[in-house]
């Protein structure tokens, strides 16, 4: 209902008018401005409240650490071995030094030791071609969910034990390994058996070269296959 001017005015002269405006000032823009910092205040609370409880549960769950690592591989050293007198096989010394040094390769390839990792990645590095070492690089990578730095981080090393090691043709050889990692507390975390099929390039022997002769040899293909499991007897 309309005012007329003397009822306004007469609610001018006892303030009510005033009052009246003050309480649809509140009600038009007060009231809505605190409901909705109320409602802000409650969210933000129950916000942080979810926080708290993920950041509780996380740290109560047997998260495994991350971890980052750097390997620098220097370039002064050449791609070759130096050889220590072998027994012959089969009176074949070019395959006597192959077998020793494909096995060697085996155990330093599949071996897991934290604080070895940039001596491992220099050895593989220097007896490698360029694409095996990539390969071995990719294989470490923390990108990778099966890199042993993410499974055995710094608490526990593996250990290959060469089982036998047999010639396919000149230039390839399977070499069957034991492979066994321990944990920090003595936990035997893996027990398995393994054939790696190595394939390779080596120099020819010379039989009178001089003692402490160069003697090449690179991996140019590496694969294994897992031929029992243990872990899950």
């Amino acid at each position: 209902m309309l005012m007329d001017n003397s009822e306004i005015a007469v609610d001018i002269k006892n303030s009510k008018y005033f009052q009246d405006a003050y309480r649809w000032y509140k009600a038009k823009y007060l009231y809505p401005l605190l409901h909705r910092s109320v409602v802000f205040i409650i969210l933000a609370l129950l916000l942080l409240l979810i926080v708290l409880s993920i950041i509780n549960v996380y740290s109560l769950l047997p998260v495994t650490q991350s971890l980052k690592y750097i390997i620098s591989v220097d370039e002064k050293f050449n791609a070759a071995a130096k050889i220590t007198p072998a027994d012959q096989v089969l009176k074949n010394p070019l395959q006597s030094i192959v077998k020793i040094l494909a096995e060697s390769y085996v155990v330093k390839r599949e071996s897991y030791n934290y604080n070895q990792l940039a001596s491992q990645f220099q050895y593989i590095k220097n007896r490698s071609t360029r694409g095996i070492f990539r390969q071995f690089v990719n294989y470490m990578s923390l990108q990778n969910y099966q890199s042993p730095v993410l499974r055995y981080q710094k608490t526990a090393k593996r250990k290959i034990k060469i089982l036998s090691s047999v010639f396919l043709n000149n230039d390839e050889l399977a070499v069957y390994f034991h492979s066994c990692a321990i944990d920090d507390k003595g936990n035997m975390v893996e027990d398995m058996k393994w054939k790696a099929n190595i394939i390779f390039e080596t120099d020819q022997v010379n039989l009178n070269a001089a003692s402490g002769s160069i003697f090449k040899f690179f991996v140019t293909d590496y694969k294994i296959t897992l031929l029992q499991n243990n872990n899950e007897k």
